[in-house]
């Protein structure tokens, strides 16, 4: 039996600023995609992290994650705090990564 803690990889990842003023840098939020269809963001700023499991349909169309989607799901509750597969999984951002100026999302 495969082990879906070390199955899932990274596919995709990135960031963004929401320009939400949350601290003096704004709201700097980092995700993953990972192979398994679930995503981990984490909120920099407010220290918040979150999982959202996507559809296989959205799978489908590719891994790019838009910070609207991202956000929508964030700003209505639409994740969960938890995620059985990955709970020792310790994800971080780029120590140099650049969220940017804020998108005011």
């Amino acid at each position: 039996m495969e082990d879906t803690k070390t199955a899932a990889r990274v596919i995709a990842e990135g960031g963004f600023n929401t320009g939400r003023l949350y601290t003096a840098n704004g709201q700097q939020i980092y995700w993953w995609q990972l192979s398994d269809g679930w995503l981990l963001f984490k909120d920099h700023s407010r220290m918040v992290h979150g999982w959202i499991r996507r559809t296989e349909a959205s799978i489908a169309r590719g891994p790019a994650i838009s910070p609207g989607y991202l956000m929508d799901r964030y700003d209505h509750g639409k994740f969960e705090t938890w995620c059985p597969d990955h709970r020792d999984y310790d994800y971080r951002p780029p120590v140099d990564f650049d969220f940017g100026a804020g998108l005011r999302i």
